[in-house]
């Protein structure tokens, strides 16, 4: 591997920190948004919007930074012929010390995911509520709105009528 220090990381360049803080940033913003909305006990939509589809839109672009910058880096290093550093990085897993990172690396990624997995599927919630529907894709409809909250119908949601049921008529409709 090398002596200590010698190998620099492809990540240590400002275009991979920058997306590293943008990640970190978006994630603690948007686990504060997700206990805002849990803590407030009434539907908001504006903070369901930036909770479940602004906040990971951030989180996805921070990460595509970050590589970005490893790949720039990588290519960097390439053109000079720099024997700094390899262009791609060496693991070794018989190495204590990399397994580590490695294990470290890949629990992290996979928490990642499953938080992100987690808030797309929420982001597929919000959009079916009548809270979206009522307050923020059809606002020019609000006294429709409020006669829907007042009348028999304020038991049924409105994509049950509206929408329909299911992936096709979601992807028909919203996307």
């Amino acid at each position: 591997m090398g002596p200590k220090g010698k190998r620099g990381r492809l990540y240590h360049n400002t275009v991979s920190y920058f997306g590293g803080l943008v990640v970190i940033v978006a994630i603690l913003i948007t686990l504060f948004l997700f206990a805002v909305n849990f803590s407030i006990g009434r539907a908001n939509p504006y903070v369901g919007i930036l909770t479940y589809m602004i906040g990971p839109g951030i989180i996805t672009v921070g990460i595509l930074i970050f590589l970005y910058g490893t790949r720039w880096e990588s290519r960097r290093r390439r053109k000079a012929g720099s024997q700094e550093a390899l262009p791609y990085p060496k693991l070794d897993l018989n190495d204590e010390h990399q397994r580590r990172l490695f294990t470290l690396a890949l629990g992290g990624s996979s928490l990642l995911a499953i938080f992100l997995i987690f808030l797309a599927y929420n982001a597929y919630l919000f959009t079916d509520s009548t809270t979206f529907c009522g307050m923020l894709c059809h606002r020019v409809m609000k006294p429709e709105y409020t006669a829907y909250r007042n009348g028999p119908h304020a038991r049924v949601v409105c994509v049950d009528c509206h929408v329909g049921s299911g992936v096709p008529w979601y992807v028909k409709s919203k996307l």
